[in-house]
C-alpha cells in the first residue's frame, strides 16, 4: 500500500487530498497542530494516521520521523497560515511568522522526512497563483509562495539525479472560511490604516467577488491525486481558469499593463 504525508490535512485541501487518495487505496498520514480538531480526518477511513504536528518546531518535527514507517511514497507540503495586511502596515514579526510557517516549515519537513521517501517519490508544494502574481494587502502571503515557487525549483533540480519529483500546484480562491476570515480582517483594517484604506475597501470587495467563483477544494485534491499518480508528472499545475489566466497576463504583458489590470480591479486607479 503506498503512504502519504499530508501537512494540514484537518480541513480544506488537505482533508479533500487524504479524501481522494485513501480512495485510490492509499495510507494517509495526516497532519494538524495539537490544538487542531482531527475528527474528520479520522473519519476519513481505516488506512489514516493522525499526527500531531508543528512545523516551526524542530523536536515537533524529528518526533515525526518516529511515527512514520518508510518508505512514503509521497510528500504534500500543504500547511500554511495567511497574513494580510499591506507590507507597509504589517509589523516585521508578523512577516517572519508568515515565512516560518509557509516556507521554512515546509522545507524544514522536506529535510526530515527525506530518508523515509521512496526512491521514486512525489513531493508537493501546495503553491497558489500567488506565487507568480503578487497581490496588494497580501504580500506577506505573495512573497511566501514566491519563495515556495523558488524552493520547488531548487528542490527539483537539487534531485534531478533521483526518480523523485517535485511538484508546485497553484490555484486562486479555494471554497473554504479562509477567504471570509481574510476579507473580515481586511474590514478591520479599513478602520485603521491611515494611508491603505482605499486598499483595503478594494480587497474586501475583491475577496467577496472571487468567494462567488471560488472552486471546492475537491478540484484541487484530484489535481494532487493526479500528479502523484502519474507516471509523468508536470512540474506546475495551474488548477483553475482563473489561475490560468493570471499567469498568462504576468508571463506576456508588459509590468505596466498588469499593474493596471489588476489596481482596475481592485479600484485603485488614479482619479480622472
Amino acid at each position: 500500500m503506498k503512504s502519504i504525508l499530508i501537512t494540514g490535512a484537518t480541513s480544506g485541501i488537505g482533508l479533500a487530498t487524504a479524501h481522494a487518495l485513501h480512495k485510490q487505496g492509499w495510507h494517509i498520514h495526516g497532519s494538524g497542530l495539537p490544538e487542531d480538531d482531527f475528527t474528520h480526518l479520522a473519519e476519513v477511513g481505516a488506512h489514516i494516521t493522525p499526527v500531531k504536528l508543528d512545523i516551526t518546531d524542530n523536536a515537533s518535527v524529528q518526533q515525526l520521523v518516529a511515527q512514520i514507517q518508510a518508505p512514503l511514497n509521497a510528500l504534500m507540503n500543504n500547511a500554511g497560515v495567511t497574513v494580510p495586511g499591506a507590507l507597509l502596515d504589517l509589523d516585521i514579526e508578523a512577516i517572519q511568522q508568515q515565512f516560518e510557517v509557509n516556507v521554512f516549515g515546509h522545507l524544514r519537513v522536506t529535510q526530515t522526512v527525506l530518508p523515509l521517501l521512496a526512491p521514486d517519490a512525489r513531493i508537493v508544494m501546495v503553491s497558489s497563483v500567488m506565487g507568480r502574481v503578487a497581490m496588494p494587502a497580501l504580500g506577506a502571503y505573495s512573497m511566501s509562495k514566491h519563495a515556495i515557487e523558488a524552493m520547488a525549483d531548487t528542490l527539483r533540480l537539487e534531485l534531478a539525479d533521483t526518480s523523485m519529483r517535485v511538484i508546485s500546484v497553484q490555484m486562486g480562491a479555494i471554497d473554504t472560511p479562509l477567504t471570509q476570515h481574510i476579507a473580515q480582517k481586511m474590514q478591520e483594517k479599513a478602520h485603521t490604516s491611515e494611508r491603505f484604506t482605499r486598499l483595503y475597501h478594494g480587497m474586501v470587495r475583491a475577496l467577496q467577488q472571487q468567494a462567488r467563483y471560488a472552486i471546492p477544494p475537491e478540484k484541487v485534491a484530484s489535481v494532487i491525486t493526479r500528479a502523484v499518480t502519474s507516471n509523468q508528472p508536470k512540474t506546475r499545475y495551474a488548477v483553475d481558469p482563473a489561475t490560468r489566466g493570471l499567469l498568462m497576463m504576468r508571463k506576456y504583458a508588459p509590468d505596466a499593463l498588469g499593474d493596471w489590470i489588476l489596481r482596475r480591479s481592485l479600484g485603485l486607479y488614479p482619479k480622472e
